[in-house]
C-alpha cells in the first residue's frame, strides 16, 4: 500500500508543477504583448481663420 500511496503523491506533485509552470508562462506571455503606444503624428488643431 505504500507504493501505490507514493505513486499517488508523485503524480499529483508533477500536476501541481505542471500547473505552476503553465501559469508562469501565461502570466509572462501576458505581460510581453503589452501594445506600445502608437509613434503616429499628433493631431495639432489647426487654427480657424478668424474673419
Amino acid at each position: 500500500m505504500k507504493e501505490r500511496s507514493r505513486s499517488v503523491y508523485d503524480a499529483g506533485l508533477l500536476l501541481v508543477i505542471v500547473i505552476a509552470v503553465a501559469f508562469a508562462t501565461v502570466t509572462v506571455y501576458s505581460q510581453n504583448q503589452t501594445p506600445a503606444p502608437a509613434q503616429g503624428p499628433a493631431a495639432a488643431p489647426s487654427p480657424s481663420p478668424s474673419p
